[in-house]
């Protein structure tokens, strides 16, 4: 008898800080492109910038093997924020 195939184990992903906003319209808007996009990202202290406006800004985290897709994806768009990524200051 033939042991079920186990899954493989899922790959790590290292993740790359791309944005700072306390714009609760910026974080909305930046997770309607990069969710249908198929970049892995997450928004970090999201509910604490709520909680404490000013104070500490959400943070947007990509997939390092996917920033400059990201980037190319966000950077048109007028909107409040901070450019944080790591590899171009001049964002």
């Amino acid at each position: 008898m033939e042991r079920p195939r186990t899954p493989d184990k899922p790959e790590h992903i290292q993740y790359v800080e791309i944005l700072r906003t306390a714009n609760q319209g910026d974080i909305a808007l930046v997770k309607s492109i990069l969710g249908p996009s198929g970049i892995a990202y997450y928004v970090a202290d999201e509910n604490f910038s709520l909680l404490y406006f000013g104070v500490q800004p959400a943070r947007v985290m990509v997939d390092s093997e996917r920033v400059d897709d990201a980037v190319a994806l966000l950077e048109g768009l007028k909107f409040t924020h901070n450019w944080t990524n790591p590899e171009s200051k001049e964002r």
